[in-house]
């Protein structure tokens, strides 16, 4: 099958005149097409094969983008539960190979104190909402506010910024 390549845009917009109510219309862009095809070294069934095989199975940028973030969630939520399973086979995980990690209000904390060494605003504007759900009046309720991805990427931030498990 022949790559369309760099034409492929400009026999897509002439398809697309074919479907004109003005019979002139249609026969220039049939006339057009025809010559960019011959330009560009297409015949006819190498169009139709293209438009058959469409994609293929192959994933728009968006979709990647899509199936990448999900990736990343079901990882952080997979890596809680490790943590958490190793945590309490080692009573606590204070004395072995499991991770542990302070409570999410002390994670909160030690990212506050290095705000100038966030990365960006969408740390800072995460880290400060962070301070605020697990400030001592809403620590209560913050079993019912954090949801696991939350506290994954705090835990990330936390370690990344150079905090001890």
């Amino acid at each position: 099958m022949a790559d369309l390549g760099p034409s492929t845009k400009r026999i897509a917009q002439l398809l697309r005149l074919l479907g004109t109510s003005q019979r002139g219309e249609r026969v220039a862009a049939f006339t057009a097409l025809e010559r960019t095809l011959q330009g560009a070294n297409i015949s006819w069934t190498d169009l139709g094969d293209a438009v058959e095989h469409d994609g293929d199975g192959k994933y728009t940028e968006s979709e990647m983008m899509e199936l990448a973030a999900a990736a990343r969630a079901e990882g952080v939520e997979r890596g809680i539960e490790i943590g958490v399973a190793r945590a309490a086979s080692n009573n606590g995980g204070s004395n072995g190979p499991g991770l542990s990690l302070p409570p999410p209000s002390e994670m909160a904390q030690f990212l506050k104190s290095r705000w100038a060494y966030l990365k960006d605003n969408r740390e800072r504007e995460f880290t400060d909402e962070m301070v605020q759900k697990t400030a001592p009046i809403s620590r209560m309720f913050i079993r019912n506010h954090l949801k696991p991805g939350t506290i994954g990427y705090l835990a990330l931030l936390y370690i990344k910024h150079g905090g001890r498990t």
